[in-house]
């Protein structure tokens, strides 16, 4: 048995509450300076407010490609160490870290180079447009600083090191907090401070995120000096790309889909944006437990997987569904109550606060599904088999929410979008239970 392989043994539910309380922890504090930050640009100006909900989709997209890069990384290393292939997994790492450099590096030249695309493609309206090249000039060059954020967290985790991350995650939540006000209301910089703030600070916590990752991996070896050979490289890299790639596609279905859904929002006015707005950033708050159950089930699944234990990753993908249900209930009935009390923090407007309000009464009703549908996709991810993630988000979103929206959205108006996005997530959730039922039995059979 692999000493790095600690998810093989010992109680399952104990295994996801330590990797995922310190996973929610550091989702919540993320998320919660997006909402603060939120307010501050609220109070700046109302120009601010809607812009920044022009480019949260953006930013959500890019998050979403480099978190298709931690979730090829918790695969492929989890895998690894479950076989008690130590040595595999540190060249793993190497490979990743280096990796993350080099896809920065395609990107961000593409990604200057497309913003006016995007503005298009977005829908962003003219007086708006500034804004936004504004804040993802400078959001862009923090983008390999993201891709470490994502890749090292989920190296850690996979070390057993979930504290260590939420110790880092924390920091740079703070650092956010401070530089934020200064640069925005001190500095006069509006949205831009808004995006240089959290690039220092993604900055200064890759740099802590490596150094942790030194220790981790490679504390009996003393060296990194692991990959002797580009062929052994160029393995490492197959071997991660073939999972980053379908999932990054994955993740970015989804923003895609947002950003679609924004498109066609913005033809009620500027105050459906802001209050979809306003209520999609409550909503990342509510079911920041389910990603962060996600995130930890990797790990678990994948570790099990690669050491043959199949009936305990069974059983692991079968807890996290019922936490799912017991959250989105416990979620749905709190938002209904709380809903408009929350957006009150960000806006006083009532057309905007009318639009936040009616979304938290009709989304959060699918929220125990999305999460099931979370799950699902964490545990193909897992196992090395991102395809099937990638269709059953392709299903959800091309087959059922885009759709549903054109359907429900030319006969109620807005309030049908919002029901599209609702029952995309119900329907999808029935596959994802039959696809990984179907899957697991396979191998006990």
């Amino acid at each position: 048995m692999s000493l790095h392989a600690k998810y093989t043994q010992g109680s399952i539910s104990r295994s996801l509450v330590q990797l995922s309380l310190p996973a929610a922890l550091t989702i919540f504090l993320n998320i919660s300076f997006i909402a603060v930050d939120t307010i501050f640009l609220a109070h700046y100006s109302q120009d601010t407010l809607v812009a920044i909900s022009f480019c949260f989709p953006v930013a959500i997209l890019f998050q979403m490609i480099a978190n298709g890069f931690g979730i090829a990384a918790a695969s492929v290393l989890s895998r690894h160490l479950g076989a008690n292939k130590i040595i595999e997994g540190q060249s793993a790492v190497i490979a990743l870290l280096s990796l993350s450099f080099m896809v920065s590096l395609i990107i961000l030249p593409l990604s200057f180079l497309g913003i006016d695309t995007i503005a298009v493609m977005t829908a962003v309206p003219e007086k708006y447009s500034a804004l936004f090249h504004d804040f993802l000039s400078i959001w862009f060059c923090g983008f390999f600083f993201v891709l470490v954020n994502f890749i090292g967290s989920s190296v850690l985790r996979v070390y057993g090191q979930p504290l260590k991350v939420a110790r880092i995650q924390i920091i740079s939540c703070l650092i956010n907090l401070v530089l934020s006000p200064i640069l925005i209301f001190s500095l006069d910089m509006g949205i831009a401070g808004s995006a240089l703030a959290g690039v220092i600070a993604r900055c200064l916590t890759s740099i802590w995120i490596t150094i942790e990752i030194k220790r981790a991996a490679f504390s009996q070896c003393g060296s990194l000096s692991i990959v002797c050979s580009l062929e052994k490289w160029a393995q490492h890299v197959r071997s991660i790309m073939s999972i980053a790639i379908p999932a990054v596609m994955s993740n970015a279905i989804g923003p895609l889909a947002i950003i679609f859904l924004v498109h066609l929002l913005a033809r009620y006015g500027d105050s459906v944006v802001a209050g979809f707005g306003i209520a999609a950033r409550i909503e990342t708050l509510a079911v920041a437990p389910l990603f962060a159950l996600s995130a930890s089930l990797s790990p678990v699944i994948g570790q099990n997987f690669g050491a043959t234990f199949f009936e305990r990753g069974y059983h692991t993908l079968k807890i996290s569904y019922l936490w799912c249900l017991i959250w989105g209930a416990v979620i749905t009935f709190a938002l209904a109550l709380f809903g408009h009390a929350l957006s009150l923090c960000f806006s006083q407007d009532k057309g905007v606060l009318n639009i936040a309000t009616l979304y938290l009464l009709i989304l959060p009703c699918s929220y125990a599904f999305w999460g099931i549908i979370m799950m699902t996709n964490a545990n193909f991810n897992a196992i090395g088999k991102p395809f099937v993630s990638t269709c059953i988000t392709l299903v959800r979103l091309g087959v059922l929410f885009i759709p549903l929206c054109f359907l429900l959205g030319r006969y109620f108006g807005y309030p049908g979008l919002f029901f599209a996005f609702m029952l995309s997530n119900i329907l999808t959730s029935i596959l994802c239970w039959y696809l990984s039922r179907r899957l697991w039995r396979s191998q006990l059979a």
